[in-house]
């Protein structure tokens, strides 16, 4: 990420636009990835490991990130400054491996990084629906009454209204895991 001192200016942020292009620009006549990212990235873990974030699922990252993402293949970067989704300020990101899953991958075909990554995020899931579970049976068993507001007395809240939306997701079998750095 490489962004202006304070990013809610146009002038900075045009400022972080020409530093991103500048590093592409260094890149293109033969620079190192990381010894750049390591210079000028804000986000100081990524900087401090030569921009490497590790693996990652495509379709986890918002949709700017994605759409740049999806043409790249190994050791690819980014030809265009990628603006981050805050915009403040913006990426060059290089992919240094892809990895594809089909219907046909193996559980033995996997990276150990993928599988580390799959890992830590089905745990996650486990104990995110642990606790929804923990958190259901809580409120199943509670003893909550509801009194009628005794006279004189306002609720004063405002109405609440809800909308609802429909989305249509098309699923395919391939899934794309990017290494990137």
């Amino acid at each position: 990420t490489v962004s202006g001192n304070d990013a809610a200016t146009q002038t900075n942020k045009d400022a972080a636009y020409a530093k991103a292009q500048d590093m592409i620009s260094q890149l293109d006549g033969g620079a190192d990835f990381a010894t750049l990212a390591t210079a000028n990235s804000d986000d100081s873990t990524a900087a401090a490991d030569g921009g490497n974030v590790g693996w990652d699922c495509l379709n986890s990252f918002v949709t700017v990130y994605t759409t740049a993402l999806d043409g790249l293949s190994a050791d690819q970067y980014t030809t265009e400054p990628v603006e981050d989704d805050t915009n403040t300020g913006y990426h060059v990101i290089k992919c240094t491996q892809v990895f594809e899953v089909t219907d046909a991958t193996t559980a033995s075909d996997i990276p150990s990084e993928i599988k580390s990554y799959l890992t830590e995020g089905i745990a996650s899931m486990n104990k995110s629906t642990a606790f929804s579970t923990y958190e259901s049976q809580l409120v199943a068993s509670a003893d909550i009454q509801i009194a009628d507001m005794p006279s004189g007395l306002s609720y004063d809240i405002e109405p609440v209204t809800t909308s609802t939306s429909t989305s249509t997701t098309t699923t395919t079998t391939t899934t794309r895991f990017v290494r990137l750095r």
